[in-house]
């Protein structure tokens, strides 16, 4: 008679393991994946002209929408993660821990303080020569607050809700959140949808040109955001970095040129040298993919 310990295992090779983890349905993966994307679109576009028109509100900057606009958003993710997918644990787990989060999405982090203090402690002068020292007109006021709580709620909490909470586990269910096949396409895939997604900031007033720069660079953010979770188990991790790379980039611009104009700001942000990070950004996420570590991608998963 057999243990208990063998029951529901397979036998291989004279030795145990569990079985497969189960699949979900590709119906219910697309209307999970397609229903999340479209629900945030059609909430985030009316959101705005409801706080606007029905409560009559004046915002004094576009940050102020944003975050407003960011809460109703936040209400619905919320629902289909807990709801639609069921993946309640999806932001109470703790994985390995935040600490060794931060450490396995280092190199983001390290770059987001770089490009703060560049944009804080140089500049360019009359000649176009960059100089060290903090530009005239610097001022920190109630626009880089608002500019603060709209990049925590609408960057760092709901797209790393949508994109890692929701849609990274969607797609891992569908190919198989047990293999490493199915965790890096869930990974690979979810990052190039998190990346086209920048390209509603055409509505904003960001020119063509820059959104396709973004996008490019986000698809590779997303990518590196993606593997991070995976390894950690910690959707708090990538959230606080998201946020905070995101406050790094536009703080110091905004401080700069007091515009509370979110498509400027974006415009002004924009380096075409940010292009070639999707290379970067793909060769750390396969680092952090790398083989000798693939046993940390299935102890933290979320079933």
């Amino acid at each position: 008679m057999e243990n208990d310990f063998s029951q529901g295992y397979i036998q291989t090779d004279g030795q145990y393991a569990p079985p497969p983890a189960p699949r979900a349905s590709g119906a219910k993966t697309a209307a999970v994946v397609i229903g999340t994307i479209v629900g945030y679109l059609v909430i985030s576009g009316l959101s705005g002209a409801l706080i606007t028109g029905l409560l009559k509100f004046k915002p004094s900057n576009d940050y102020q929408i944003q975050f407003l606009g960011s809460i109703p958003v936040f209400l619905f993710l919320f629902v289909m993660l807990y709801f639609a997918l069921g993946k309640k644990k999806a932001v109470t787990m703790k994985g390995n821990g935040f600490l060794k989060g931060l450490i396995a999405g280092g190199y983001l982090l390290v770059a987001g303080i770089i490009n703060f203090l560049s944009g804080m402690f140089t500049h360019v002068n009359d000649k176009g020569v960059s100089e060290y020292g903090m530009p005239e007109g610097m001022h920190f006021g109630s626009l880089q607050v608002w500019c603060i709580a709209a990049l925590i709620l609408s960057a760092g909490i709901c797209e790393e809700l949508m994109f890692r909470g929701i849609i990274l586990n969607a797609l891992r269910d569908f190919f198989g959140r047990d293999t490493f096949k199915g965790t890096a396409l869930a990974i690979f895939i979810s990052g190039a949808m998190f990346g086209c997604l920048h390209f509603i900031n055409l509505l904003a007033g960001v020119s063509l040109l820059n959104v396709i720069i973004q996008v490019v660079s986000v698809i590779g953010m997303g990518f590196f955001f993606g593997a991070v979770y995976c390894r950690c188990g910690n959707l708090k991790v990538t959230m606080f970095i998201h946020a905070l790379v995101d406050i790094c980039i536009l703080i110091p611009q905004s401080m700069q040129t007091h515009s509370a104009d979110l498509g400027k700001s974006l415009n002004d942000s924009i380096n075409p040298m940010a292009l070639v990070s999707i290379i970067t950004y793909t060769a750390i996420t396969l680092f952090l993919l790398r083989k000798e570590v693939r046993g940390q991608l299935f102890t933290y998963t979320v079933e």
